[in-house]
């Protein structure tokens, strides 16, 4: 296999043009260029990169109120955003619930493991949409063509 030397990709080396940018790949000679390789240093990218510090601070902000997976969804990870959401509103509710009945009755051993529960779910999941937001820029994120 070849690169195109206009974006980069790959090409077969029985194509005339390439299939990505409509590049004419033979030369006078017939021969392919093959100088330029995909994905080289200080190549710019196209595609929008997500921030994993604001993935963090979502997760982190909306999810004490048990809004889990919003960084998430933030970060790309759409399913796993709406999987911890929906576990976030079940251990959330049961949290404050919990937290309510403990003002009126005085029984701390509900609090105690739905906030132990709260509390690691909570943390886990705003570390886990950092890693997902870099997961993603790395994944994701595909060089550009390049200007010169």
């Amino acid at each position: 296999m070849e690169f195109c030397p206009s974006c980069g990709r790959l090409v077969s080396p029985e194509a005339p043009y390439c299939s990505s940018c409509g590049a004419n790949l033979r030369q006078s000679t017939g021969y392919y260029f093959s100088s330029r390789q995909p994905y080289s240093v200080g190549t710019t990218y196209s595609t929008p990169r997500k921030d994993p510090k604001l993935a963090g601070a979502l997760a982190l902000v909306l999810g004490f109120f048990g809004l889990w997976g919003v960084g998430h969804v933030y970060a790309g990870s759409i399913a796993k955003g709406l999987g911890l959401f929906l576990a976030g509103l079940i251990v959330g509710g049961l949290f404050w619930f919990s937290v309510i009945l403990t003002v009126i009755y005085i029984g701390f051993v509900g609090m105690a493991i739905f906030g132990i529960l709260f509390v690691g779910g909570w943390l886990w999941q705003a570390f886990d949409a950092y890693g997902c937001a870099q997961a993603y820029n790395e994944l994701h994120a595909s060089p550009a063509r390049s200007q010169w």
